[in-house]
């Protein structure tokens, strides 16, 4: 919660961000957000931090300045770059820990499916339904393109970790004979990703109207049914949130 008299607004983003965004405490990988050196109160730096992703969602990461989010957090301007060197710091935060969320799904699916393919279905639709429910955050996550490959250099960490977990699945489906064995795990995690990633900037710019499980999952079941060895049963997918699991098909 924010300090009472930093930042009086509500926080619509905030609310949505910290329900299911970011990750849970413990979870491996998790690493604190490096800010300047003159770290001082971390209501003020939340107040900062959320009044930033609130006007990203509204205006855009170019229509947002810095004097907008000090006015936004009630703060001075000068206050801002105690905490944060520039909003691109401020999205970067916001990236790292969107992607921390990301990379937790992976952790937490594939435990409780014995299937790789089942497991690797669920992750997805965890985050599917995560970012469908809060088009927000989808929204600024896919600012990410702006900060370009050098701005996004602090994330590579991130970024191999979420490759390389979802390639760990496709190898344990394909040495469980559940997905074809021809296509590296590397190139596979990069297929998934790309139509994920296509189809959710395609939801977005149409309003992110409808569901978003029922726009993004043709692409899911397109790429996974391409991956999937002939002769294997299809994998069940598994209910949103909340629902009773179901039965395969």
């Amino acid at each position: 919660m924010l300090a009472t008299g930093v930042g009086a607004a509500r926080w619509p983003v905030r609310d949505a961000f910290e329900a299911g965004g970011r990750p849970r405490p413990g979870v491996p990988g998790t690493t604190a957000v490096r800010v300047s050196r003159r770290r001082r109160d971390p209501a003020k730096r939340d107040a900062i931090f959320y009044a930033a992703i609130e006007l990203f969602a509204a205006r855009g990461f170019v229509g947002a300045s810095m004097r907008d989010i000090a006015t936004r957090a009630g703060v001075g301007l000068g206050t801002i770059y105690d905490y944060f060197p520039g909003k691109e710091a401020i999205l970067l935060h916001f990236l790292r820990e969107v992607l921390e969320y990301l990379c937790w799904t992976l952790d937490e699916a594939r435990p409780a499916a014995a299937d790789p393919v089942v497991a690797l279905r669920r992750a997805l639709r965890m985050q599917v339904d995560y970012l469908g429910e809060n088009p927000d955050v989808a929204r600024i996550a896919c600012e990410a393109a702006r900060l370009g490959a050098d701005g996004l250099a602090p994330l590579a960490d991130l970024l191999t970790r979420y490759r390389e977990l979802l390639g760990a699945v496709v190898r344990e489906g394909q040495e469980a004979g559940r997905l074809k064995p021809a296509m590296p795990g590397a190139v596979a995690s990069d297929v998934i990703i790309g139509a994920v990633v296509a189809s959710l900037v395609g939801w977005l710019g149409r309003g992110a109207t409808g569901s978003a499980v029922a726009a993004l999952e043709p692409a899911i079941d397109l790429v996974l049914g391409g991956l999937v060895a002939r002769g294997a049963a299809r994998a069940i997918i598994p209910p949103a949130a909340g629902e009773a699991s179901g039965g395969g098909e």
